[in-house]
């Protein structure tokens, strides 16, 4: 969270007082906002495969540990080409 910046800093990035005084996500200033979705989806992606791999491949085990519904989890699998292992 950005609460404070130089001047020049404040003219370099565009920031104004008002987004200041709102206070201003780090990442929104100084990422790129696509970057922080593909960061966003390797981590969904990665929970996905720790919780299949933890419980062998078995989708309600997997799901009931991610406290989501199986037939979310298998949207989520497709979503991300995520394979059972058999």
């Amino acid at each position: 969270l950005v609460i404070g910046a130089t001047r020049s800093a404040r003219l370099a990035l565009g920031i104004t007082s008002e987004g200041l005084a709102k206070g201003l996500l780090a990442a929104d200033i100084l990422g790129d906002p696509a970057r922080a979705r593909e960061d966003l989806d390797d981590a969904e992606r990665s929970v996905l495969q720790r919780a299949m791999a933890r419980t062998g491949g078995n989708v309600s085990a997997a799901a009931q540990s991610l406290g989501i519904s199986r037939a979310t989890l298998h949207r989520k699998l497709a979503r991300f080409s995520i394979r059972r292992p058999h």
